[in-house]
């Protein structure tokens, strides 16, 4: 019982302190105790709709909040991630989760440009993002911690998008 209150706790901390100390404390529990992270995490997320993809640039949280619904909505296809291309500050807790999930079939990893410069430009990051929604039929599409090019690219291309809302007593996935 004390591991599973250890696994909450950590979750709590994550939801009300998304600092990368915190969010790298969730993501080695996510390595190494799956099961019970995604137990313990299942009782506490809703949703109106089940995200069959997540855009995330360092939310572990939004991960394992997606992985847990999935998991307790009866889900067996791999969550698909679309992760930042080039290094982002404060992603290596979520690239660390990521690499261990995808090699355990629980993620399929997509790697987008996060944000335009110079090359690639505004255009050619919308399009890339584009492509690849429209390339695996994005249905349900988490958008809470995705830039604001990948979000339009989402709005465009996928059919429903979603955003995690953090009730204070759990983390609903709400419909936009």
């Amino acid at each position: 019982m004390e591991v599973g209150q250890g696994v909450e706790e950590a979750w709590w901390q994550v939801l009300e302190d998304p600092s990368e100390e915190k969010r790298s404390l969730l993501a080695r529990l996510l390595v190494g105790r799956t099961e019970t992270l995604l137990d313990v995490v299942s009782r506490r997320v809703a949703g109106e709709l089940v995200p069959d993809t997540v855009v995330a640039g360092r939310a572990v949280e939004i991960v394992v909040a997606a992985l847990a619904l999935r998991r307790s909505s009866g889900v067996s296809r791999p969550l698909r991630l679309v992760l930042p291309r080039d290094p982002v500050p404060g992603w290596a807790p979520l690239l660390m989760a990521a690499e261990d999930l995808a090699v355990r079939g629980l993620v399929e990893v997509y790697r987008l440009p996060w944000h335009a410069s110079h090359k690639p430009t505004a255009r050619e990051v919308y399009r890339r993002a584009i492509r690849v929604f429209k390339g695996f039929s994005a249905g349900v599409v988490d958008i809470s911690d995705a830039s604001p090019l990948l979000a339009v690219a989402a709005y465009s291309a996928a059919r429903y998008l979603t955003v995690a809302v953090h009730l204070g007593h759990a983390l609903v996935f709400q419909k936009v």
